[in-house]
């Protein structure tokens, strides 16, 4: 006979709660990365107006990516430390509810910090690639492909 423990209310709310903020955080890590990337566009469509053709404008537009990509990296880093958080919660709720046996035959192991970092990294490279072709666009005026 199989024995189900049904999660009381605290515990089930700590679990939901839980795996709504993870849901959220990675929500949120895509949307900062595309409002960084809205910024670098629009870097990229103001370089060659007048006053920002200067060497001052120059060096302000590459301080408005510069603080962008910053602010994104802490945003990412952040929001990654709030996930982990989160995970920890959700595996304190499978050691309280669930038997060794079952957390090992649902593949329900905590999980480490690092786990599954592909779309953390992969934001952070594209933020960075981003920032590092906006800098060279803005510094050597490089034009765009033409067929």
């Amino acid at each position: 006979m199989v024995r189900i423990n049904k999660f009381s209310d605290q515990v089930a709310a700590v679990y939901q709660d839980a795996v709504d903020n993870i849901r959220f955080s990675k929500l949120q890590q895509w949307q900062v990365t595309n409002y960084a990337l809205l910024i670098y566009a629009a870097v990229y469509f103001l370089r060659d107006d007048a006053p920002l053709n200067t060497r001052c404008g120059k060096v302000a537009l590459t301080a408005i990516v510069a603080i962008t990509l910053i602010l994104n990296l802490l945003v990412l880093w952040q929001l990654e430390s709030s996930i982990a958080n989160f995970r920890s919660r959700v595996g304190w709720v499978y050691q309280r509810c669930f038997t060794a046996g079952k957390r090992r035959d649902l593949v329900m192991d905590p999980k480490p910090f690092w786990y599954d970092p592909g779309i953390f990294v992969g934001l952070i490279a594209v933020s960075l690639v981003g920032a590092i072709l906006i800098g060279v666009v803005v510094w050597f005026e490089v034009s765009p492909c033409r067929a």
